[in-house]
């Protein structure tokens, strides 16, 4: 972990041409990989997508009959598109040898679930399955029909015909009796509903129900072991899952470099070295020969912070990524962001649910990793303003409460964006330094951070005015002493930049002051909801107390943050952070458990 970013280290495999998918999923295997070819060596790629098209119909029809594909095999030697045309083959003939038995399946199935829609009727009554009988047998003049549509549907409005509903957990079951002459309009009427009609066998009864579940049941056990039969014969698991990953292959693997006989593997690490790569291609089963030359281009960074400093990095990179000669904000954030949030959003209960809510969802969303961390600085800050709840009282102010002395607060959150200008301009150097332009940073940045911080200092010592008047001095005159040509202008634009760049900082801290406005505006608030508690009662003022504080939790705590984001872009980030570096996207190996994968048999 620091400051600095990483650069990713350049490498170059060559690899037998059809080892060349081998290759390139084990690489992906790490996790630590970013493919880019060489612009000089990289050759088009035959994309086969008359061959991947009829895949997807395939798939579509049949992938819920389908086993999952089996990535524990090695993927297979040779040309992707010898390997994809294969596996398509394969696929194909195992459709031929399924089809029947697909249809025979999908027609015991359906049957099936008309019976058990009537199971599900005839379990709400005693009579339910007797009534059927009757309204199947309703004579010459009438027809009758059963119809069943989803529970939260709407029933239709049948003015030429009976219905009777009933209603159980999942569906509405509707009998209709309505006459053969106006049968189409109450068919359309039920079929704007969205209701299915289910048709009713002859003879029915609980009894005979219950026997044909019970033999449909085992015809579908029958029919599903034949096609798992059919899967293991035709090894269906292992082409699905050579089709996924030269899918994978083709859509995710740059243009590289390749001839009949060899292919040249490129791109960026973070982490790899010769040894470990010949370790992974060894257990791969590939053959190859790796070398770490030198970059042929500028490489992406890496930014190596520990986990609860990762949630940060989402921050620091709304400006973009840092350059390898710029500073990683990430770990500065840790302590700024939460101290902002804190001040802003000061008290030790709702900075408890904070932390329990980021505790709660720090896995599902990493981001939200941050809610501890502000969290944890709003329970300092309630500490120190004495607010549990927006009560005061349960605990004793450390320092001051906000309303009672409100300029005091405005004061501290100034100062304190004083502290982050001045931490910018730190960071600024440090870059500077990293760059090997000191000279020049303090010629500029330096000799106007010199004025900004005596200027700050002539507050309290008069005598610091001589240093912001000296480094301003310096800041205009230097330049013009070091130009060939044209001095006076170069003084004038130095003494114009300076004017504005220091107008900006006079803006820039002053604009810290609200901080402070949302401390005391969070305050008051939180007053507001203890006087209407108090007002309401004993219980009722239980539920007010509650609900406001919900209610500060969700709408001031997204003020604040938005609030803090701001701050930490506009007013510090702009001082060292251009946001001009490469990111490091690593390449992922093709997933188990990807769209194309079936049913388990």
């Amino acid at each position: 972990m620091g400051l600095r970013p990483s650069p990713a280290r350049w490498f170059e495999v060559l690899t037998p041409s059809d080892e060349l998918a081998r290759t390139v999923e084990a690489l992906a295997a790490t996790g630590v990989v970013q493919l880019e070819a060489e612009a000089d060596l990289a050759l088009p790629k035959r994309e086969p997508r008359q061959e991947l098209d009829a895949f997807h119909t395939l798939l579509r029809r049949y992938s819920e009959h389908w086993p999952r594909p089996n990535f524990r095999l090695r993927p297979p030697r040779g040309p992707p598109d010898a390997v994809l045309a294969n596996s398509l083959v394969a696929l194909e003939a195992w459709q031929l040898a399924a089809q029947a038995v697909i249809e025979h399946k999908e027609q015991l199935a359906a049957t099936r679930r008309e019976l058990a829609l009537l199971a599900e009727l005839d379990a709400t009554s005693d009579t339910a399955l007797s009534d059927l009988a009757a309204v199947a047998d309703a004579g010459p003049m009438l027809e009758g029909r059963l119809w069943v549509t989803a529970s939260n549907g709407r029933l239709p409005e049948l003015p030429h015909a009976m219905l009777r509903s009933t209603r159980t957990d999942d569906h509405v079951f509707m009998t209709v009796l309505a006459p053969r002459s106006e049968l189409a309009t109450v068919v359309l009427a039920l079929e704007q509903c969205e209701a299915h009609r289910v048709e009713l066998p002859e003879h029915i009864s609980r009894q005979s129900l219950g026997l044909e579940l019970a033999r449909l049941d085992r015809e579908l056990s029958d029919v599903d072991r034949e096609l798992a039969e059919l899967s293991r014969s035709h090894e269906l698991a292992k082409h699905l899952a050579n089709v996924h990953r030269l899918e994978w292959f083709l859509t995710h693997v740059p243009e590289l470099g390749h001839t009949r006989h060899f292919a040249l593997v490129t791109g960026w690490t973070s982490e790899l070295d010769t040894p470990a790569m010949h370790r992974i291609f060894d257990a791969a089963g590939v053959h190859a020969m790796v070398r770490f030359p030198e970059p042929p281009s500028t490489p992406p960074v890496i930014l190596r912070n520990l986990p609860w400093v990762k949630p940060f990095e989402a921050v620091a990179k709304l400006l973009g990524t840092p350059a390898l000669y710029e500073a990683d904000p990430s770990v500065v954030l840790v302590l700024l962001g939460p101290l902002l949030f804190g001040f802003m959003f000061a008290d030790v209960g709702q900075g408890l649910v904070l932390i329990l809510v980021g505790f709660a969802l720090r896995r599902r969303f990493p981001a939200l990793g941050m809610l501890i961390f502000g969290g944890l600085a709003a329970v300092v800050f309630g500490l120190l303003f004495g607010s549990v709840f927006g009560l005061e009282g349960i605990v004793p102010a450390l320092w001051l409460h906000p309303l009672s002395s409100p300029l005091t607060v405005l004061a501290a959150s100034v100062v304190l964006g004083a502290l982050v200008l001045t931490a910018g301009f730190v960071l600024s150097a440090v870059e500077a330094v990293w760059r090997r332009n000191l000279g020049a940073w303090l010629v500029s940045d330096g000799t106007l951070a010199l004025s900004y911080v005596a200027l700050l200092a002539s507050l309290l010592r008069r005598e610091a005015l001589w240093f912001a008047a000296a480094s301003a001095i310096c800041h205009v005159l230097v330049p013009a002493l070091v130009a060939k040509r044209g001095r006076l202008r170069v003084m004038a634009s130095a003494a114009a930049g300076l004017v504005e760049r220091s107008l900006q900082l006079g803006v820039n801290t002053v604009s810290f002051a609200r901080v402070g406005a949302f401390a005391l505006a969070h305050a008051g608030l939180c007053l507001a909801i203890v006087d209407l508690s108090q007002a309401a009662g004993h219980y009722g003022g239980a539920v007010v107390l509650l609900l406001g504080n919900a209610l500060v939790l969700v709408l001031e705590g997204l003020v604040v943050g938005i609030q803090t984001t701001r701050l930490v872009l506009f007013e510090f980030f702009v001082r060292f952070l251009q946001g001009e570096g490469r990111p490091f996207v690593p390449l992922h190996p093709p997933a188990p458990d990807g769209a194309m994968m079936g049913a388990e048999h």
